[in-house]
């Protein structure tokens, strides 16, 4: 009687991002640090807006009947009355009327934000270690994240027709570091295109949880055309 029930969604999203890159000079041995860095803010909103669902208080006032001094049935409840209450008839076929369904009608809306930022910046770069020519990548990153998801007070309660939704709120932030070495061995031998040595390690630091870290150490091995 109130109608079927369904859900119909606004999105809006917006993201800005801004970055360069570029070389900061050179090294003893003239190799040249390269650099890039990027800021980027994006947020996303949506409108949430429900259908077919009814008011637990209203129906509860709506149960509530008595009848007036010329033997009317009307809503028990002054403020109820007040606010336009329309007592209701849950018993037989059709007999919610149109008036009765408005009243109890309820449409739930809720609203749902997320937002992050993120700023890194990356050098890279190489040395020589006796023979071999050693390239290196080093940076820095720090994120934050927030999201909030609030219904309103009637899905807040469980008075909506369906299961209580708390409101839900959320932050955090994380910065984070890296180092990365590569480190050629062997190339253009039989079998072995090129063989190189790989190690990196990052650490990370939540402001839910605490810091993480990880490490990497591995060999690269491509094969040549003689495979």
């Amino acid at each position: 009687e109130v109608g079927g029930r369904g859900a119909s969604n606004t999105r809006e999203t917006f993201r800005v991002a801004i970055g360069t890159e570029g070389t900061l000079g050179s090294t003893g041995d003239g190799r040249s640090i390269d650099y890039d860095w990027y800021y980027q803010y994006g947020k996303s909103e949506r409108d949430q807006r429900s259908a077919g669902q009814f008011n637990a208080l209203a129906f509860q006032s709506a149960l509530d009947a008595t009848t007036d001094a010329n033997g009317n049935i009307i809503c028990a409840n002054d403020a109820a009355r007040a606010a336009g209450c329309v007592p209701i008839d849950v018993f037989g076929v059709n007999s919610i009327t149109p008036a009765m369904a408005e009243w109890i009608r309820y449409r739930p809306s809720r609203q749902t934000t997320m937002e992050q930022s993120v700023f890194a910046v990356n050098f890279t770069s190489s040395f020589n270690l006796g023979s071999l020519e050693v390239s290196w990548a080093a940076g820095a990153e720090h994120r934050e994240e927030e999201s909030s998801d609030v219904p309103d007070d009637l899905q807040q309660l469980g008075l909506h027709g369906g299961n209580r939704i708390p409101e839900t709120n959320g932050d955090y932030d994380v910065t984070g570091y890296y180092l990365e070495f590569l480190v050629p061995l062997i190339s253009g031998k039989t079998l072995i295109e090129d063989l190189s040595f790989e190690t990196a390690y990052r650490t990370d630091d939540y402001s839910t949880t605490g810091t993480v870290d990880g490490f990497k150490v591995g060999l690269s091995w491509s094969l040549n055309e003689q495979f």
